[in-house]
């Protein structure tokens, strides 16, 4: 009788060059490997959860219910292999190999046979010495892929196989385990991920190629291709699921040269949008369907900001929300930012980047001219960011920018700015609050110097709008008033109801004697603050910058109350 064991995680794991050692001594090659094999079936094997499906010569299979387990065999195998060969100088023709796959398997009385199992066989023949190699189907049921250190090494073509497989790589022969919390400045914490995949049929592979790569220019995503296969709306919601991803981008051919391109969302499938595009040639993308797919996927997530509890966002759209919010809502949104700044700390306790986030909460309540910033608040989220993650730029420049904005010290910010450029050189974020903190102390020049080299390294992503704003204040400072009307204008097109950056047109307009203009955005900075006069404006705390009585006059001038 033949039954199936149903899907499972499947580890294939072998010894490069087996038979070369083999013939220089087989003996001691044969009680080694004899050895390996018993330490895992009798020793950490069955407390894992894990079964071992048949060994076939220096090879050993082996089957787990959960991705979980399997990756954590990939580490037990290679850690008890390397015990053992430890007591030989010699290393060469003994490096382990392992591939992680995700399938169906089939029993019968004298062993196993799956189409999965010809699939991981042939994934293992490539896998480098040394190194853990899987495919997508097994990566993508990993629990929060965001937290672990591989490598997508693209779509591979193996032998006697029709279909391609993705394989990522396990970085780093000591990374084998889940790195939470990693302090790698190059990590911007979890982003929304997005899938792209096509009906099967004659160039789908070209065209998932094609439009992960123009997707892939959008810095607040993390994009990955699957392998050409839904047919139907119901395999494509199914196919979602599986991924675990926030959004499928998914192309369906239809008849008459035309076909759908449709956008859905976790975890019901929901058409976010849809497009009507060539069915012929498709692999030739257009960039605006690039654009509206990343267009398309932020109002989805900016509206489950506002509309859904926070709980139930993923870990990229909750990153997301509550930046979008901070940054872009309303002022009746800003508490709601917060809410979403403490359930991403909650889910991420030893992670710096909400914390610093906090942090910055604080100082852009107090630029808002809302009442309750709390500077002591803002000074504990920033030092236990540090605590946490000692060289992580932002937290340095996040620290820094509190010291300035709420403490009024603005030397002391820009000494932990300089901390901040020297772990990370060129660290966009130093510079542009660089560009804040030399205006305070009086030095508008440098502080546009600060920032034009800061925008030089500028992302696209949803927060460029914010440091536009901020740039716009230096360039406005050092004299250079169409410059800055150019970045604050930008920044307000995109962020409204950032108050600061409203502020600064009101006083770049009537120093240039756009008079009519400056009242406008006078009247924009009134619905954002009501209460907003020369007096309250100059008596807010000791922060505050060189500039600011300059300010007050010239906001007097386009009709500000005194008092």
């Amino acid at each position: 009788m033949v039954i199936s064991t149903g899907e499972q995680a499947l580890v294939w794991a072998d010894v490069t060059e087996f038979t070369l050692a083999m013939e220089a001594s087989e003996s001691t090659m044969a009680k080694r490997m004899l050895s390996w094999v018993d330490r895992c079936v009798q020793g950490w094997l069955p407390n894992s959860g894990g079964r071992f499906l048949q060994q076939a010569g220096d090879a050993v299979l082996l089957a787990f219910a959960d991705t979980e387990s399997a990756w954590q065999a990939a580490e037990h195998l290679r850690r008890d292999w390397q015990a053992l060969t430890r007591l030989d100088g010699a290393s060469w023709g003994r490096d382990l190999r392992v591939a992680l796959h995700w399938g169906r398997v089939w029993q019968g009385p004298q062993g196993y046979v799956a189409h999965s199992l010809n699939q991981l066989a042939r994934l293992s023949q490539e896998v480098v010495a040394g190194r853990v190699w899987m495919s997508e189907a097994f990566w993508v049921r990993l629990s929060d892929t965001r937290q672990r250190s591989c490598e997508d090494l693209g779509w591979m073509h193996f032998r006697h196989l029709d279909s391609p497989i993705r394989v990522f790589q396990v970085c780093g022969p000591e990374s084998h385990t889940a790195r939470s919390g990693d302090a790698s400045p190059d990590l911007s914490g979890p982003r929304p991920r997005l899938v792209v995949q096509s009906a099967a049929r004659t160039g789908a592979f070209e065209w998932t190629q094609a439009m992960t790569e123009a997707l892939r220019l959008d810095p607040e995503l993390e994009v990955s291709a699957l392998a050409p296969g839904a047919q139907e709306l119901a395999q494509a919601i199914s196919t979602l699921r599986m991924a675990h991803a926030d959004y499928l981008l998914w192309f369906q051919p239809a008849q008459g040269g035309r076909a759908r391109v449709v956008l859905l969302a976790a975890p019901l499938g929901f058409e976010v949008a849809n497009w009507v595009v060539a069915a012929e040639g498709a692999q030739e993308i257009d960039p605006g369907l690039g654009r509206a797919t990343r267009q398309a996927w932020r109002r989805h997530a900016s509206a489950c900001a506002q509309s859904q509890p926070a709980r139930s966002l993923s870990h990229g759209v909750l990153r997301h929300a509550a930046l979008s919010l901070m940054h872009a809502g309303q002022l009746r949104d800003f508490d709601r930012a917060h809410e979403l700044l403490e359930v991403w700390h909650e889910r991420f306790k030893r992670s710096a980047e909400p914390l610093i986030w906090k942090a910055l909460w604080q100082v852009m309540r107090h630029t808002r001219g809302l009442p309750g910033a709390s500077i002591q608040a803002a000074r504990k989220h920033a030092s236990e960011a540090l605590r946490l993650e000692p060289e992580h730029p932002h937290a340095w420049a996040a620290k820094g920018f509190v010291l300035g904005h709420l403490e009024g010290d603005a030397q002391g910010g820009l000494r932990d700015l300089e901390q901040a450029q020297a772990l990370k050189p060129g660290f966009v974020w130093s510079g542009v609050y660089g560009s804040v903190l030399w205006c305070m102390a009086g030095d508008a020049r440098r502080g546009l110097n600060e920032a034009g080299l800061a925008l030089s390294h500028l992302s696209t992503d949803g927060l460029a709008d914010y440091a536009l704003g901020l740039a716009g204040h230096a360039a406005v400072f050092a004299g250079q008033l169409p410059q800055g009307l150019r970045w604050l204008e930008a920044s307000w097109r995109a962020q409204r109801y950032h108050s600061p950056t409203v502020r600064m047109l009101v006083v770049a307009h009537q120093m240039l004697g756009h008079l009519a203009t400056a009242r406008l955005f006078l009247r924009e900075l009134h619905l954002l603050e009501p209460q907003l006069t020369a007096r309250s404006y100059l008596a807010r705390n000791r922060a505050g910058h060189a500039r600011r009585a300059e300010m007050a006059h010239w906001m007097i001038q386009a009709g500000l109350p005194r008092k």
